[in-house]
């Protein structure tokens, strides 16, 4: 007479085979299954029941171990429970069922296999082959801190200023018996050009540097960077990758807080211009940009920022005047010189070019060129452009803060004086110009030399 096996897991899904006969003894797999197990924690592999119906059983069989598991071991034990599948109320069956405990600790190995023999009146009856798949444990998430706070604890997005110094940290506890394969920081804007987000920026008469977040600073634990764009909001994302290929990442969302125009002004700066004339500066005859005030002296130009800093902040008003190009041609009785300049030309701003502390929301120039014998006629053209930048003065506690570019202001002036036996006087046709102010985030360009020195080249020719 036909008799019935049932072959059921009661852990990880129900797995049905149904057999109207009995098997010889043989390897071929009757069923095959696929159980997870987490390390250490005993599973239910695979449970049969012997049965006639849903309320007659036929007797219990037993698991013998034909294929024993690699990284783990298998206990069995006689069970009872209603058959799956029968009606509500039929009554417990007993079962054999087997149980699977991954032991290994010393290898990296996440599967294994093994396979029963289900044995009735000492034959086999049933090959059940079962494939274990390791549950890798999963990477906790990291704590992201600023300036050593956990921004979890903190309400985002969390309010900075530009040119702060943002200072992060990541805090990892990977899952045990593993450690950190890969970590990775995303910040947007890091490396792009132009960037919104730097390492350092410092300038002086020689140049400037900037120094942009590179990736090797997004791998490494901790990250410092500068906003430097007003008036956005960012996030920072920080991942890391176990030994066991578990990931988890955690973010910070930040505003940024920027300048805005003073009440009045329709743009963050502003030029007045003076016109080119000869003026004795000096003791000296001078073609000079002139004819305005500035502090009781007389400058051929004035910048004035209108900036209103974030409530709360303090900052100081920076400008970097760089010269574009100066073409000075003076003509002898018996030969013409000719001299370019080009390059830094001043910084206004904490410390000027001198090392005297100021802070200037406005300054004056007065450039032009000096007319002396035995030069018959003098001419002068130049292009200037002064960048402003605003630097928060933050407390020390947030650490060093970076000035942030906002926008220039390029100017042009030429003209041409003529010696007429020891006087000077300049010839009709001269002009000057200022534009008005260009927003802009970009920090100026770079300049290698000095305008006066450096940066300036003559020539004479017959």
């Amino acid at each position: 007479m036909d008799k019935l096996i049932r072959t059921i897991t009661l852990r990880f899904g129900l797995t049905l085979a149904v057999l109207l006969s009995l098997h010889s003894n043989g390897a071929r797999a009757d069923v095959t299954k696929t159980i997870e197990v987490v390390a250490g924690v005993q599973t239910i592999a695979v449970t049969t029941w012997y049965y006639a119906n849903c309320n007659t059983s036929l007797g219990v069989g037993s698991y013998s171990v034909n294929v024993a598991p690699t990284h783990g071991n298998v206990t069995s034990a006689v069970v009872s429970g209603p058959l799956p599948g029968c009606p509500a109320g039929s009554p417990s069956l007993p079962a054999v069922q087997a149980y699977y405990t991954w032991t290994d600790t010393s290898s990296s190995a996440t599967s294994d296999f093994f396979q029963l023999y289900y044995i009735l009146n000492g034959q086999v009856t049933q090959v059940e082959d079962v494939t274990v798949t390791l549950a890798l444990p999963s990477a906790p998430p990291p704590k992201i801190l600023f300036n050593g706070i956990d921004t979890s604890t903190l309400t985002q997005p969390i309010p900075v200023v530009i040119g702060q110094q943002i200072a992060l940290t990541s805090v990892v506890t990977p899952p045990s018996g593993t450690a950190v394969e890969s970590q990775q920081w995303t910040i947007p804007g890091a490396g792009a050009n132009p960037a919104t987000a730097i390492a350092s920026y410092s300038a002086g008469a020689e140049g400037e540097t900037i120094t942009p977040i590179t990736a090797a600073d997004l791998s490494e634990t901790a990250v410092t960077f500068h906003w430097i764009v007003p008036g956005e909001s960012f996030q920072v994302t920080y991942s890391y990758t176990a030994s066991n290929g578990q990931t988890a990442a955690a973010s910070a969302s930040f505003s940024v807080a920027g300048v805005s125009t003073a009440t009045g002004a329709t743009a963050l700066a502003s030029a007045q211009i003076g016109t080119v004339n000869i003026v004795n500066q000096y003791g000296a005859p001078r073609l000079l940009l002139s004819g305005l005030s500035y502090y009781l002296t007389n400058v051929g130009i004035i910048f004035t920022s209108h900036i209103e800093p974030p409530t709360g902040i303090k900052g100081s008003v920076e400008w970097i005047e760089l010269v574009n190009n100066t073409t000075y041609t003076a003509k002898a009785p018996t030969y013409t010189k000719t001299c370019t300049n080009v390059g830094f030309d001043n910084i206004y701003g904490s410390i000027d070019l001198f090392g005297f502390p100021v802070s200037r929301t406005s300054f004056g120039d007065a450039p032009g060129a000096l007319l002396s014998e035995p030069y018959l006629s003098v001419s002068d053209a130049q292009s200037i452009t002064a960048y402003l930048l605003w630097h928060p003065d933050l407390d020390s506690t947030l650490g060093p803060s970076v000035p942030v570019p906002l926008g220039h202001i390029t100017f042009k002036f030429q003209g041409t004086a003529v010696n007429s036996s020891g006087t000077w006087s300049i010839v009709s046709g001269s002009s000057e110009s200022a534009d008005l102010f260009v927003p802009d985030n970009s920090y100026p360009k770079q300049w290698t030399t000095i305008a006066k020195t450096t940066g300036r080249t003559c020539t004479k020719s017959p």
